[in-house]
C-alpha cells in the first residue's frame, strides 16, 4: 500500500562506507504485507556493499534504483547515486624467506590502536611446536602464528624478513619490517631419540687408545636445540674428573682426556652425566660410559 510519493525516499548517506555499518534506505508511507499499521510510519531496507553472491564490491559511485508498483499497476521510479568508499581495517603479518618468497600470512580484520613499532618484535624469535607465538607490534595489537607455512608445514630453522601491515578505520597506514632468526623448538627429547634410545647420546671412540696427550672423545647427543650443555666426568670411584660447558646448538662437545686440572687422565671406565637445559627452561640428563685405554700403561700391564 502507497500512500506518500517515493521522491521522499530516505538514505541515510550519500557517501556509504560498510565499515561503518550498512547503508539504511527509507521508504515514506509505504506499507508491506509483513510491516503494515497505523505506526509504520516507514519501511527501512539496509544493504552492507555486498553483491547478490554476497561478494564485496569495490569502491566507486553506485546508482541504486528504486521502483514501487501500486494496487493499479503504476510504477514510480527514483534513482539515487551513491558513493562507496572503503577503509578495511586489518593487522597482518607477512614472512618472507631469504629468497624473497612468502612463507606465511597471517592477517587479523580489525587492529586495536594506530601504532605499529616494529622494534618490539626480539632478533630471535623462538616457537614452541604445536603452540602459537604472539607477535607484539604496540599499542596492545597482537599477531599470532604457530609457525606453519601457507600449506601447513612448519617452517626451517633460519632467518626470514617479518613485515607487518597495519591500516585501521580512520585511515591510519603503515608498513614496517625486520629481519629476525627464527627458531621452532620441538617438543621431543634433545639428548635422545625416543625412536631409537641406544643410539644417543653417544661417545667416540669408545675406548679410546691414547697414544699422545692430545689425544681426545667427542660426546654427541641427538638433536641441535638452543640451549646450554653440561657434562660431568666422574671415574669408577665416583670422583669428579671434570666438568665441560658447551652450547647445545652445536649438537657435540669435545674432552681432551684431561682433568679439570689440566692433567691427563689414567686408563679407565668414566661416567659421564650430560645436562641439557633448553631455552625453553626444561632440563634433560642422560647417563654414558666412557673408556680410555693408554698405551703406555697397556704396555706397562704386559710386561
Amino acid at each position: 500500500m502507497i500512500n506518500k510519493p517515493i521522491s521522499d525516499l530516505g538514505i541515510s548517506s550519500d557517501v556509504f562506507n560498510p565499515a561503518d555499518g550498512p547503508l539504511v534506505l527509507s521508504f515514506p508511507g509505504i506499507w508491506t504485507p509483513d510491516q503494515m499499521g497505523e505506526d509504520v510510519k516507514r519501511i527501512n531496507f539496509e544493504w552492507d556493499g555486498k553483491n547478490e553472491n554476497g561478494q564485496k564490491i569495490n569502491q566507486g559511485i553506485y546508482y541504486i534504483k528504486f521502483s514501487v508498483v501500486d494496487p493499479y499497476g503504476h510504477t514510480e521510479t527514483i534513482i539515487k547515486d551513491v558513493t562507496l568508499i572503503r577503509t578495511d581495517e586489518y593487522l597482518r603479518l607477512n614472512i618472507y624467506n631469504t629468497a624473497g618468497e612468502l612463507v606465511a600470512r597471517i592477517e587479523k580484520t580489525e587492529a586495536v590502536s594506530d601504532l605499529l613499532d616494529i622494534n618490539l618484535i626480539k632478533d630471535i624469535i623462538y616457537i614452541n611446536y604445536g603452540q602459537k607465538f604472539d607477535f607484539n607490534i604496540g599499542g596492545s595489537n597482537f599477531i599470532s602464528w604457530d609457525g606453519k607455512t601457507g600449506q601447513g608445514k612448519i617452517i626451517d630453522n633460519g632467518i626470514y624478513e617479518i613485515q607487518v601491515e597495519i591500516r585501521t578505520k580512520n585511515g591510519f597506514n603503515k608498513i614496517a619490517s625486520k629481519t629476525v632468526t627464527i627458531f621452532v623448538l620441538e617438543g621431543d627429547k634433545v639428548l635422545s631419540d625416543t625412536n631409537n634410545p641406544n643410539l644417543f647420546p653417544k661417545v667416540y671412540p669408545n675406548p679410546v687408545f691414547v697414544e699422545t696427550e692430545e689425544a681426545e672423545q667427542i660426546i654427541e647427543w641427538y638433536k641441535a636445540y638452543p640451549g646450554e650443555i653440561k657434562i660431568k666426568i666422574y671415574n669408577i670411584s665416583g670422583e669428579l674428573v671434570n666438568e665441560i660447558k658447551g652450547d647445545l646448538n652445536n649438537k657435540y662437545i669435545k674432552w681432551n682426556l684431561k682433568t679439570k686440572n689440566g692433567i691427563p687422565v689414567s686408563s679407565g671406565i668414566y661416567i659421564m652425566v650430560l645436562y641439557a637445559k633448553k631455552i625453553t627452561g626444561k632440563t634433560e640428563i642422560k647417563i654414558v660410559k666412557s673408556s680410555v685405554i693408554r698405551n703406555s700403561e697397556l704396555s706397562e700391564n704386559l710386561n
